[in-house]
């Protein structure tokens, strides 16, 4: 009787710690936080756009920003799939539900959304303490921060550019928004209902920013500020050469979050008004 115990216990253990041994991301950002969570190892598939860390990019692709390969994803026989609530294409994720596959989607929308969602991949995941570790490393960043942005002097208008032709910048009630103001900066267009609205050559005028950061520049090194910005000239940002390029990459919902936070906060920090 004790031995048939001891083999449930046993048999229980087992498919407890092999229940996700086979885990596919359809985010960038979740890619980088399963290898966050010491589980780099067990993904089996992952989109083409994740690229970080560098062991991410050996892994096999089955599915990009906006398709996902239903049929690679089967083929794989994942345990679980990871996705984001944001963009996530409704039918293609029921018809893996309607397969048997185990489907979870989090939210990454603002800041404290990705604490809640850190929490709740680490429970599904069974990496409860290391979430917790995140959770509470990004909550103390915060902190920080906000007490920084407090002591600044001069507050900079910023103008944040996440896209070319069309030229789309950061807007109100979104990630990149709380960004900005945790660095010390005050967002031009955070009056905006959109968290990311096209601008055009006359709204950049009237905004007349005091910097401008690019972060689509920041994925293009032979790119030249000045030759794109030659139309604004008339602007504050452009006409004092506080025209700046950051890595859109490190401002992804991950724990790399707070590495381009530390890059924005270093730029308005050094910001000297003319």
């Amino acid at each position: 009787m004790v031995r048939f115990k001891i083999l449930i216990l046993l048999l229980f253990f087992s498919f407890e710690v092999q229940a996700y041994e086979r885990i596919i991301s359809l985010k960038p950002n979740i890619t980088e936080l399963v290898y966050d969570l010491g589980l780099g190892s067990k993904l089996v598939g992952v989109t083409t756009y994740c690229d970080y860390p560098s062991q991410a990019q050996k892994i096999d692709k089955v599915a990009d920003y906006v398709r996902i390969d239903v049929e690679a994803i089967v083929r794989k026989k994942p345990d679980i799939v990871l996705g984001a609530k944001e963009n996530s294409l409704e039918k293609q994720i029921e018809f893996l539900r309607g397969q048997g596959h185990k489907v979870e989607l989090y939210t990454f929308g603002t800041v404290a959304q990705i604490v809640s969602s850190i929490h709740s991949l680490g429970k599904t995941l069974e990496v409860e303490d290391k979430a917790n570790n995140l959770a509470q490393k990004i909550e103390e960043a915060v902190k920080n921060y906000t007490q920084q942005a407090q002591a600044l002097k001069i507050k900079p208008r910023l103008l944040v550019v996440v896209g070319h032709n069309p030229l789309v910048v950061v807007g109100g009630h979104n990630f990149m928004d709380e960004l900005i103001t945790l660095a010390g900066g005050i967002n031009v267009v955070g009056a905006s209902s959109l968290p990311y609205p096209t601008y055009s050559l006359e709204q950049f005028v009237a905004a007349n920013p005091d910097m401008v950061v690019d972060l689509v520049m920041g994925t293009e090194k032979e790119t030249s500020l000045e030759k794109f910005y030659q139309n604004f000239a008339s602007v504050k940002a452009v006409r004092n050469k506080h025209v700046y390029k950051l890595n859109m990459d490190r401002f992804r919902a991950s724990m790399r979050f707070l590495d381009g936070l530390g890059d924005l906060a270093e730029l308005v920090s050094q910001f000297k008004k003319q």
